[in-house]
């Protein structure tokens, strides 16, 4: 059984320049596994790696999709699971979407498929009545997947109506589902720095994104896409599209920005302490986590 790396953990917590070290010093390769990072020109608003970050290690699944392009955790299932099975080197899992770190640890069950007048009828009731119509279903007929998805999210909310409205269960049972025999044996690595910490890094990732250039980056963007495509749903591009159009100040809008990262991170350590197989850190001591992941490269 293949042995991989798996670098889990919230946003903000330091993955990205972990997993660069981590794949210098074993002389490894980084899969990609976020859910926004996948697509090009989104690059900013998605805390993307650097182009220089990129060079740094090699990367797959970052920055190769276009925006019109549909990609799911089966995709990312079926494409990770080939670059595995030819890579010569080790191979490091990086990212904070929980659903693709399990699509390649367990087998996927596959989500039933959805009747077209069932997803009519949603999507109807949502364009009349809005993203409440949606948490209102779902809070009758499956109130815990709230707890695991963004409820800012009218893509996601559908999608859980519409596997509940289709099969009668929580999408999340098909979630859950999980050969008993592992793909790989992997090393779980998870960075959890505590709620003080990983607030200042939030803070400070924003602060940065607007000193790179969100805003620009925003309206180039509304410039060559429609702005119903998935990629626009990374937290960010629909906050400064409100500022730019005079329904938020500047300041309303980093305060906004980081209220939904935060929840967002939360919904990630809940999905990812379910884990505990995950080694958990509070800090990014890379002198040990060297250690770990030679011993089990080794072993």
């Amino acid at each position: 059984m293949k042995k991989i790396i798996a670098i889990v953990g919230p946003t903000a917590s330091g993955k990205t320049q972990l997993s660069i070290q981590l794949a210098q010093y074993l002389q490894a390769e980084i899969i990609n596994l976020d859910s926004r990072q996948i697509y090009l020109d989104f690059s900013i608003g998605t805390a993307k790696p650097t182009p220089y970050q990129l060079i740094q290690a090699p990367h797959h699944l970052v920055d190769f999709l276009t925006p019109y392009e549909s990609f799911t955790a089966k995709d990312i299932q079926i494409q990770a699971d080939n670059i595995i099975q030819q890579a010569s080197c080790p191979i490091i899992l990086s990212g904070g979407t929980g659903l693709y770190f399990q699509a390649i640890a367990h087998e996927l069950d596959n989500l039933p498929n959805i009747p077209k007048e069932v997803r009519n009828t949603i999507q109807q009731n949502y364009e009349l009545y809005g993203i409440q119509f949606l948490l209102d279903e779902l809070k009758s007929k499956d109130p815990q997947v709230l707890n695991h998805l963004d409820t800012q999210n009218p893509r996601r909310l559908s999608r859980a109506l519409e596997v509940f409205m289709t099969s009668g269960k929580s999408i999340l049972s098909f979630w859950n589902q999980q050969n008993k025999r592992p793909k790989y044996n992997i090393l779980w690595i998870g960075l959890d720095l505590g709620w003080e910490k990983l607030e200042t890094n939030i803070h400070l990732r924003i602060e940065q994104m607007f000193l790179e250039g969100l805003i620009e980056e925003t309206q180039k963007l509304l410039q060559q896409y429609p702005l119903h495509l998935k990629a626009f749903e990374a937290i960010g591009y629909y906050e400064v599209i409100d500022y730019l159009n005079g329904l938020k100040t500047f300041q309303e809008t980093k305060e906004i920005i980081y209220r939904k990262t935060r929840q967002y991170a939360k919904r990630q350590l809940t999905w990812f302490k379910k884990n505990k197989q995950i080694t958990w850190f509070n800090k990014v001591d890379f002198q040990e986590i060297k250690k770990i992941s030679e011993k089990f490269l080794l072993s």
